[in-house]
């Protein structure tokens, strides 16, 4: 009986389980992590694990793209972790984990953002909440806080 319930339990996280993650294409592919919140060390482990990285959101194309597509989702709200990371304390100090800087292009900060509030907001999430002013922004916030997250990595991997 034991072997057979270890049988059941395997095929459902090795064929069923990880047939549910579900990839959407816009040059990359994203996948969106609707289910329980880790810290940003686990999210990008997550990540990894699938062969891609935390999101890169360098255009409004992107950002809207990945906002309807958490809309299909997750109806209500949510909070997910993007490939975006303080490296110095200024508030143009922050680098995309592809190693580019964000000081010129698409960016998407709420009012008053990036602010290292506490001084160790050094990750980046992207709010999701219809109806509030912070919906689609970004906001620099403490690593070790848990949320969800956004998976990228390129076609077919």
């Amino acid at each position: 009986m034991k072997i057979w319930l270890f049988f059941v339990v395997s095929f459902c996280l090795v064929v069923i389980c990880k047939g549910q993650v579900t990839w959407h294409q816009l040059g990359y592919e994203y996948y969106i992590h609707t289910g329980g919140k880790v810290n940003y060390q686990a999210a990008v482990s997550a990540c990894h694990s699938m062969g891609a990285t935390l999101a890169r959101i360098k255009t409004k194309q992107v950002q809207d793209f990945l906002m309807e597509k958490i809309k299909m989702l997750n109806p209500g709200w949510g909070y997910y972790y993007i490939g975006l990371n303080r490296i110095n304390s200024s508030s143009t100090g922050f680098q995309w984990n592809d190693g580019t800087m964000v000081t010129s292009g698409y960016t998407n900060w709420y009012t008053g953002e990036p602010n290292n509030n506490g001084g160790n907001e050094n990750c980046v999430m992207l709010y999701y909440v219809i109806g509030y002013s912070h919906h689609g922004k970004w906001n620099d916030i403490p690593c070790s806080l848990n949320k969800r997250y956004i998976c990228e990595r390129s076609v077919g991997e």
